[in-house]
């Protein structure tokens, strides 16, 4: 007997087939494209493939007769099951490799340009960091020791002083190694300080490079720690800055915020801007890398339980369901697992779904 092998996390027709279960699809086969949308549009599809001939089986509810109803009734029940059983198997195995996967994309090391410019970065790949204590800044040595004396330079009234202290503290927290420096950094007050950065408007390196070294820390189990320090707001703000390279940034450190927990991703939704902003980068994406960031922090917005309330996402099913016809990979598989995301749960988000015509989209997906 050969073993299964559970599917991978980048196949974007799987994804989009597990949000067909989670609007009330069975996980049999069901005939063509065209037969599934209809039914499931009738709503028949479940009973359909609930109600199936003694002959095949493959199920139970057909009628059946004979001496041996009783023996076949409780054969085709458990195939039934066991189909159910497997079912939920392999969505519990493809949710705990998407979850893996998202912390795998966390510690991944940068390749990223370290300044922004006016016309927007080269593509930048990466969804999180890797870390380290010791990092060279021009001549000067710098290591988890020297964060007590870089933190009041962030505060400085010179752009030059502030930007080297940001700079060198978001190396400190990017550069290959163990472990960030995240508490020596929470303990000096530095995450307050690199969250003033964020509003400052006499450099856009500073935003920038701020923003990058809170993205650092949110990426690991002290994400609260940005949210207390007061980074939702400033970042939000950022989401609309004129440079692009500070806009993605903004999404990219949303993005790990609200994948961190329910809690912390309601606070995203607070107002209704970062969402609202995320999808203006969506629509109207400087640049491919800027799609991929935001539709990326999009799917973690509609991720975790308790599900997001409707009125908070429904904004952004439109938009899920004309990026299911986009030819870039990435962006198609992250919009098919924040529809999956939403389907898992309330009936209502469902049914929103349904009614703004993703079925089809998804299909041919």
């Amino acid at each position: 007997m050969t073993n299964y092998t559970p599917p991978t996390t980048e196949n974007p027709w799987l994804t989009s087939w597990f949000v067909l279960v989670g609007a009330g699809c069975s996980c049999r086969s069901v005939g063509n494209k065209d037969e599934v949308l209809e039914k499931l549009k009738r709503g028949s599809l479940v009973s359909d493939t609930m109600t199936l001939s003694g002959a095949t089986g493959c199920g139970g509810g057909g009628p059946l007769q004979g001496k041996n109803n009783n023996r076949m009734y409780k054969r085709m029940t458990d195939a039934s099951d066991a189909r159910r059983r497997r079912g939920e198997t392999v969505i519990s195995i493809r949710k705990s490799k998407r979850e893996e996967g998202l912390q795998k994309r966390r510690n991944i090391s940068s390749s990223r340009s370290t300044s922004p410019t006016s016309s927007g970065s080269a593509e930048q790949k990466e969804k999180g960091f890797n870390f380290g204590s010791v990092l060279s800044s021009s001549s000067k040595q710098y290591s988890t020791d020297d964060i007590p004396s870089l933190v009041p330079d962030l505060s400085s009234p010179n752009a030059t002083e502030a930007h080297s202290a940001c700079r060198a503290i978001r190396k400190l927290l990017s550069h290959p190694g163990p472990e960030p420096p995240v508490e020596a950094l929470i303990e000096a007050g530095g995450v307050v300080g690199l969250v003033s950065c964020l509003g400052r408007t006499d450099s856009n390196n500073i935003q920038f490079e701020a923003a990058w070294a809170l993205t650092n820390v949110a990426s690991t189990n002290r994400t609260a720690a940005v949210v207390e320090a007061g980074a939702v707001s400033p970042l939000t703000t950022l989401l609309v800055h004129e440079n692009a390279d500070v806009r993605e940034q903004a999404a990219w450190c949303i993005g790990n915020i609200a994948g961190d927990s329910a809690a912390l991703r309601d606070i995203c939704f607070a107002g209704g801007g970062a969402i609202s902003r995320i999808l203006l980068n969506i629509t109207q994406p400087e640049n491919v890398a800027m799609q991929r960031n935001c539709v990326w922090a999009l799917s973690n917005l509609c991720r975790g339980k308790p599900q997001p309330k409707l009125d908070d996402i429904a904004p952004a099913i439109p938009v899920l369901r004309d990026l299911l016809s986009s030819s870039d990979r990435e962006v198609l598989t992250d919009a098919c697992w924040a529809l999956s995301y939403m389907t898992d749960g309330a009936g209502e988000i469902t049914q929103r779904i349904i009614d703004d015509q993703c079925l089809s989209p998804l299909v041919n997906v």
